[in-house]
């Protein structure tokens, strides 16, 4: 389970309302204190609102497509591995994901997603035709690896791609192209 600290899970409108009990979790839990971050109701939504497949995620989070199906049958909290849980929120956030905590908005609701503004107008799912391009640009540079390095290239070009996401690089498919050219693909 994704998991933060305890100041993060509380929103101000639950701290302001029991602010002893915020006070105390936060003195006497510290760092050690956690909630949940994301559910698998959560991963749903934020796919549907992407327009991704489980496989378009798991390929952005550098995830096997079985992982992001275990996650999203999960009921609740999702199962699998903390840095799997974790690449799946940061590239779903990095895309324009805002993930909304459990009686974050004056203290009702449940858990949610909606896309973050900016979202709206600027897509960060790289195009079929860019990945098949930037795979055969990057091939050669795995070529030693026999016909497993065609899957390695679009494993790295994909790695390189999220990365960038994050980052939040104005351009993200020209700064691929232009580590496949400097052969910092293979960093990937």
């Amino acid at each position: 389970m994704i998991t933060a600290r305890l100041h993060d899970c509380f929103p101000t409108t639950l701290g302001a309302k029991y602010p002893k009990e915020t006070e105390f979790a936060i003195k006497y839990f510290k760092v050690g204190a956690f909630c949940t971050m994301i559910t698998s109701d959560q991963i749903r939504a934020a796919r549907a609102l992407l327009r991704w497949s489980a496989k378009d995620l798991a390929d952005r989070a550098g995830i096997s497509l079985n992982t992001v199906q275990r996650m999203e049958a999960s009921t609740g909290s999702p199962r699998g591995l903390n840095k799997n849980l974790e690449a799946v929120r940061e590239v779903l956030v990095a895309s324009g994901i805002e993930l909304i905590n459990q009686g974050e908005y004056q203290g009702i609701g449940g858990y949610g997603v909606r896309l973050k503004e900016e979202t709206m107008t600027q897509s960060f799912v790289p195009s079929q035709e860019f990945l098949n391009k930037a795979r055969h640009a990057a091939y050669p540079w795995f070529s030693d690896e026999g016909p497993k390095g065609f899957i390695q290239a679009e494993r790295s070009v994909l790695a390189a791609y999220k990365a960038a996401i994050i980052a939040k690089v104005d351009h993200p498919e020209n700064h691929v192209m232009m580590l496949i050219n400097q052969g910092a693909i293979t960093d990937y």
